[in-house]
């Protein structure tokens, strides 16, 4: 019960979720040949900090449906968790606009991208929030070449890795979402194609980056301990084939997002 009372705290609060973009900073300062820097890592957990803390809000009507305990949390700790991260997100800008000005346009586009999504009804245009997630996570991670001022074809090459990864992410968590976005006519991959023809166009896009990364050795961009990152794939495709269209705060809000903070782990083993 204690167990499922955490769980529940880090996914509601998007901690968890922010971070997963805390770990894509770390992985992007090994990439470039930077040791870690903790500011840069929690101006990208700031980043999505702020930002799925807003989409929380503007989702609230669907998550009734989708997720009612989460709807429960947000009234009762939305506010306070929405001051939080606007001030997080606020020193982040603060410190970019001081220290890294082109750093500061880095910083704001996903937060632009999320807002958009959130409140001009984008999410109601067949594939636009996935594609969406994806841009916005994908300008995240070179936020480290924009603090460096350092833009190699390895970050650039893990940018797009992480844009198709959070597409395939955002579409799996769609899965557990289809009763309410039918409900509101929300037309999204699950609720067209149905669950089986979803984990095959995921599975699909999963098998790309399987062979992008593999290119990515055979050109010798990306080296070395960059390995492990095929482990990620391998996890990409376990909970593509468990996911269930139920909501389950463990499976999705941790397991689903789980995916580059564990190749972040593995990483700090290794090195």
């Amino acid at each position: 019960m204690k167990n499922n009372f955490i769980i529940n705290i880090l996914v509601h609060s998007n901690v968890f979720i922010a971070l997963l973009a805390f770990s894509i900073s770390y992985i992007g300062n090994i990439l470039i040949g930077k040791e870690p820097d903790i500011i840069l890592m929690l101006i990208a957990f700031s980043v999505m900090f702020f930002i799925y803390t807003i989409n929380r809000f503007s989702d609230l009507k669907e998550d009734i449906i989708n997720a009612p305990n989460r709807v429960y949390f947000i009234y009762k700790y939305g506010k306070y968790l929405l001051t939080l991260s606007s001030i997080a997100f606020l020193s982040s800008i603060i410190y970019a606009l001081l220290f890294h000005p082109v750093m500061a346009v880095f910083i704001s586009l996903p937060v632009l991208i999320g807002i958009v999504y959130s409140f001009f009804g984008l999410k109601r245009i067949f594939l636009m929030k996935n594609v969406f997630v994806g841009l916005a996570w994908g300008i995240l991670a070179l936020i480290n070449g924009a603090y460096y001022g350092v833009f190699s074809p390895q970050l650039i090459a893990f940018s797009i890795i992480v844009g198709v990864m959070m597409i395939i992410n955002s579409t799996v968590f769609d899965l557990k979402d289809i009763e309410g976005d039918s409900f509101h006519n929300i037309i999204t991959l699950p609720v067209k194609l149905g669950i089986g023809k979803t984990k095959m166009v995921c599975s699909m896009l999963n098998l790309s980056l399987v062979m992008f990364t593999a290119g990515l050795f055979y050109l010798n961009i990306f080296t070395g301990i960059i390995a492990v990152i095929f482990l990620m794939y391998g996890y990409i495709f376990l909970y593509i084939y468990f996911a269930r269209p139920v909501n389950n705060s463990l499976f999705y809000g941790i397991f689903v997002d789980g995916e580059l903070t564990f190749i972040a782990l593995i990483f700090l083993i290794l090195r």
